[in-house]
Formats: structure tokens, C-alpha cells, sequence
């Protein structure tokens, strides 16, 4: 980090990104930054609409709770083979729970841009994807907080230093950036979020911008306080979250997302078998986790998460 400017706090790293940003005029003004959600419809060229936030921009943002060396996607941090192939079946049996979800079944039906990779990305599965946001505030939240390795809640960062990260990218029907936009679920949309797909040992860190600044514990408190709805705004709580750690932790997949990584990958499915009993994962047919275990269960997102706004459809030239 030689020669490199550290900001002061979250703030002074905000306004050196973008100086006219709201959260600078509320600063000190305790939940007075409210955000919302509008999207506007865009024709992606391949026969299929995708939902945007509003004010997209060509400039997309990673936030870090701390400094790292590199910025790889999570499937390739996995240095064990045999994990990585693992992972990526496990991968497989989220995106076949998706796919069995009345409103994605609409909106496949609809013609409307799902992207199940960036899906899987997005609720913690290891994928050859990197997360990034279209919204500085919320790469900065997540640039001030760190989940508690005892209550595995959201807290603020009291110390080190932060990272927000930027790259300049275009939205292409196929290409390295992605959108997730407006889905069946609520934490894509409420994030702004995109993927972009990583080869192995791209490193995103070589290829983006970035402002480093300190973990200073009165700002991150303060940015903490202004944001209203706090973590739950960007986590909202949401029924698929308990589904995909459930088939995180299980000690099975299933015969059908094994059947789908062969096909997508040329595995043989005689070696992923086998590979599968060494590991000690066994081999099922009926889904780890499916959506009739959510019968007789009530909606349980919060009251203040505001249904997003759609705007008419534009095409992506």
C-alpha cells in the first residue's frame, strides 16, 4: 500500500468517489436516508427483458470490510478439486429449486432475463462470479460491517481499514457483467446487484479502481444509524435464504444436479459417483430442499420493504 491515500472514514472515501453523493448531505441526521426501489424494463437482445435499477451507471462498486491481496471469485478460492466439483453440484441443486419457484416458472414463461448463476452468487453459493453493486451506499455498507462469528448478524466494523472497489462495465445479453435486477426474491433487488464472471485466476483487484480508509467505529456507527431499516434493508428476511443453507449443509445431493454438472462440464458421471462416496457426500433422489417444506409458513419480510417501481422499457443498444 506504498503511496496509497487512506480516507479518513467511510464518508471522506464516499465523497472522494462520488462528491455529491446524498449520504454526504445527511450526514450527522440520524435515519434520515431512505432508499428507493425503481426499475426500469430493458429489451436484452436475446429475446428477453431484464429489470434495472433506474439510475444505472456504466460504474459498478465491490465494498470490503478489510484488505485483501487479491479479489478472485469463491469458487476459485477453493484450492481442493474434489470441494470446488462438490460446491458446483450443490450449485446445481439451488438453481433446480429455482427453477420449480412459481414466478421464476412465470417469468421464464414471460420471456423476462433470468440469470440463475448470478442467483446461486448472490445467496453464498461458490460460483465463477464476483458480487458487485450498482450502489455506492450499499458497497459502502458492506465496506463498514462484518457478520458476528457468534450471532452471525451484521455489525459495524470498529477497526483496520476498507475498501471500495470500482470498475467501469457495459450490459451485454451475454458477456462478463450481469444482471440479477428485479427477481421473484427480495435481497437482489434491494442490493442493486449484478455478477461479473471471473476466469480462473483473473483477479479483480488488477482490473478495478479503488479507496482505501479506515474503520473509523463513530462514522461506520453513524453510516450505520442514517441508513432507515438498517441490515435489513439490504437482508431482508427471506424464506429461500433457510432453503439454499439447507442444501449448503447437507451432507447429499441429488442424482439430478449431478446428472446437470456432467452435462454441463463433460464429467463423466461414473468418476463424479465416486468422487461423491470418497468425499462422503451420498447420492439422492428426492430434492435436499424443496418449496412444499414453506406450506402453511407466513411471508416474513419486513413491513418497510417497499415494492420496487417499473418504469417503460428501453433497449440496450
Amino acid at each position: 500500500m506504498k503511496n496509497t491515500i487512506v480516507y479518513d472514514n467511510i464518508y471522506k472515501a464516499i465523497e472522494a468517489i462520488e462528491p455529491a453523493h446524498v449520504i454526504l448531505q445527511n450526514e450527522g441526521k440520524l435515519g434520515g436516508l431512505i432508499r428507493h426501489q425503481k426499475f426500469t424494463l430493458l429489451d436484452m437482445g436475446d429475446g428477453t427483458v431484464g429489470a434495472f435499477p433506474l439510475e444505472m451507471s456504466m460504474r459498478y462498486y465491490r465494498g470490503e470490510n478489510d484488505v485483501y491481496e487479491h479479489c478472485y471469485s469463491n469458487l476459485y478460492r477453493i484450492a481442493d478439486e474434489a470441494d470446488r466439483i462438490i460446491w458446483q453440484i450443490k450449485t446445481q441443486d439451488f438453481m433446480l429449486l429455482l427453477k420449480k419457484h412459481e414466478e421464476i416458472q412465470r417469468k421464464i414463461a414471460q420471456k423476462e432475463y433470468v440469470e440463475f448463476t448470478a442467483l446461486a452468487q448472490h445467496y453464498e453459493f461458490p460460483t465463477n462470479m464476483l458480487d458487485v453493486t450498482n450502489d455506492l451506499l450499499v458497497a459502502a455498507y458492506f465496506a463498514t460491517h462484518v457478520t458476528s462469528p457468534f450471532t452471525g448478524e451484521w455489525e459495524i466494523r470498529a477497526e483496520g481499514l476498507g475498501r471500495i472497489r470500482w470498475s467501469i462495465e457495459n450490459v451485454t445479453p451475454v458477456g462478463r457483467l450481469v444482471p440479477i435486477g428485479m427477481q421473484a426474491f427480495a435481497r437482489p433487488g434491494a442490493q442493486s446487484a449484478f455478477g461479473i464472471y471471473l476466469e480462473e485466476g483473473e483477479d479483480y483487484g488488477a482490473e478495478s479502481g479503488s479507496v482505501l480508509f479506515r474503520q473509523d467505529a463513530a462514522a461506520n456507527e453513524q453510516f450505520h444509524q442514517t441508513i432507515l431499516g438498517g441490515p435489513q434493508l439490504f437482508f431482508p428476511e427471506e424464506e429461500i435464504s433457510g432453503l439454499a443453507k439447507k442444501i449448503k449443509q447437507a451432507a447429499c445431493v441429488t442424482a439430478e444436479a449431478v446428472e446437470a454438472f456432467c452435462r454441463n462440464t463433460g464429467n463423466d458421471r461414473a468418476d463424479i459417483v465416486e468422487l461423491l462416496r470418497k468425499k462422503g457426500v451420498a447420492l439422492v433422489d428426492a430434492p435436499v430442499a424443496d418449496w412444499c417444506m414453506l406450506r402453511g409458513r407466513t411471508n416474513t419480510q419486513p413491513s418497510f420493504a417497499r415494492v420496487p417501481q417499473l418504469r417503460p422499457m428501453m433497449t440496450i443498444g
